[in-house]
């Protein structure tokens, strides 16, 4: 699924996805992921991005793009502004769920939050999950991210479950 939208004027709001052949998105992305790890340290994970993590996680989703996952990069003036990044997983076979959609990440910069961009980058993987025939779309928020669980609630997500950690060991 080929999707390249643009808003407003040309070299104003752009949102595309991302091909493993496109190694500038993905740095971009990369550097992205980045602040969105340390924004959610702030909220309370407790597990830090490793030194070169951003780099692993890009490399790691790299050979799924299209097959089994879709990485959608906002820009505005050619800046790298958000990015979302959904995955196919397989229910258990004792659930008739099927396959399911992940949202894993989904970030946007603090100064462009106002501009319904989080939802449009929603918009565009919930349209890939459909192309790919999952049952239901599920994800993670982080329970002191308010201004993140408003904004899943208000796109017609609801609360079913909560993760608990404890940590055994430092580092």
């Amino acid at each position: 699924m080929e999707t390249d939208i643009e808003y407003g004027k040309p070299g104003g709001l752009r949102i595309h996805e991302v091909s493993k052949h496109d190694g500038a998105s993905l740095e971009a992305v990369r550097g992205l992921f980045e602040e969105m790890y340390a924004e959610m340290t702030r909220y309370g994970l407790m597990l830090p991005l490793a030194e070169d993590g951003g780099q692993k996680w890009a490399a790691s989703i790299k050979n799924n793009l299209g097959r089994f996952g879709t990485l959608i990069l906002a820009t505005k003036e050619d800046i790298p502004v958000g990015f979302a990044y959904g995955a196919l997983s397989m229910a258990p076979n004792y659930l008739v769920a099927g396959k399911t959609g992940v949202v894993t990440h989904i970030f946007v910069v603090k100064k462009e939050r106002s501009g319904n961009l989080g939802s449009r980058m929603l918009s565009q993987l919930e349209q890939w999950f459909r192309s790919m025939q999952v049952h239901s779309v599920e994800l993670q928020v982080l329970a002191h991210n308010a201004q993140g669980i408003a904004f899943w609630e208000r796109s017609g997500y609801a609360k079913e479950l909560m993760q608990y950690r404890k940590k055994l060991r430092d580092g």
